[in-house]
């Protein structure tokens, strides 16, 4: 028996007007939002037009815009608790980088190197205490 499986689960159903239900109610509330503050004549006009140039493009953002899969509303709560949450900062104290690395000091030794009999040792011995001496 074969089954179908489901293809496009996280796409939703447009209803009205080639929007989704989520889109629809979005862009409706600031319209009902106008509506009703007018309605009221509690408050002027440039006040709720004011409220409205806020309320219209937050709908906007809110019902269209997605950044990197994430809703808008997702994204602008996640910067606001990014803001006002403490912060953790781990200090490291980091090795300190040479710039000149240690010459290697066996390879002057290895080509300066000669033999000294004893007897040139003690010679040289004698030649420094004289002047030592000065005599």
């Amino acid at each position: 028996m074969r089954y179908q499986v489901p293809q496009y689960i996280g796409v939703e159903d447009k209803l009205i007007f080639g929007l989704t239900v989520k889109q629809f109610l979005y862009i409706l509330i600031p319209i009902l939002a106008f509506v009703y503050f007018y309605s009221l004549k509690k408050w002027p006009i440039g006040r709720i037009i004011l409220m409205e140039i806020i309320l219209i493009p937050y709908a906007y953002l809110s019902a269209f815009v997605q950044i990197n899969g994430q809703k808008f509303n997702t994204v602008l709560i996640n910067a606001i608790n990014y803001r006002l949450k403490a912060r953790f900062y781990l200090w490291r104290k980091m090795s300190r980088v040479k710039i000149f690395p240690e010459p290697d000091i066996s390879l002057f030794h290895k080509k300066f190197e000669r033999k000294i009999s004893q007897r040139e040792v003690s010679r040289q011995i004698v030649k420094i205490t004289k002047k030592i001496e000065g005599k």
